[in-house]
């Protein structure tokens, strides 16, 4: 026989393939350490909201995963620590947990990523301040991402400051002048 005609006497026995993909994953329970951190593929992983929930799962693809409430609330949803991409930092919630707690501000694991601009804004002594600048990052975080708030900081930053007189008198539209204002004086002599 030749092998053509064997394939078509298989073809008869064969079973149709299924019209819908069929979701490969697995699911378990997670445990958290005192800073919400759960080990996945031999990673710590950080869901900033864990501790508000009794019992969270983790779904993992193969190239993905995703924590859920029993609700079915997705908290965090990522590529896996292998697959070696950029990892999505949830901003917002960050914010919202220093806003708590200001003083945490410059020992937090997140705050290496932060920009650098931005980093030095809201490492200030005054905790009132610091918390200040966390909620105005939190309004802009509204309508902007942290890497356009970074790029365009001053003009973001000097809109506030024409409406709120800067505690230190810093006027941050002129903050990053090239050239300072009185230099003209030593020009003409």
């Amino acid at each position: 026989m030749l092998i053509d005609e064997l394939w078509q006497h298989e073809q008869k026995q064969l079973i149709k393939l299924p019209e819908e993909s069929y979701p490969v994953f697995k699911q378990f329970l997670i445990k958290f350490n005192k800073y919400n951190e759960f080990k996945l593929d031999g990673h710590l992983i950080h869901v900033p909201r864990a501790r508000n929930y009794v019992q969270l799962s983790c779904v993992t693809y193969w190239d993905s995963f995703k924590v859920i409430t029993n609700d079915g609330e997705i908290l965090l949803s990522d590529a896996r620590p292998y697959m070696r991409k950029r990892r999505f930092i949830p901003w917002k919630e960050i914010l919202k947990d220093w806003l708590k707690k200001p003083r945490v501000v410059g020992h937090s694991r997140y705050a290496n990523y932060l920009p650098t601009r931005i980093k030095e804004y809201l490492t200030v002594p005054s905790l009132a301040l610091r918390k200040q600048r966390i909620n105005e990052l939190l309004t802009l975080l509204l309508t902007h991402d942290m890497n356009d708030i970074d790029q365009n900081f001053y003009e973001y930053i000097g809109r506030e400051a024409e409406e709120v007189e800067h505690p230190y008198g810093v006027n941050w539209t002129e903050y990053d002048a090239l050239s300072p204002k009185g230099t003209e004086a030593l020009n003409h002599e």
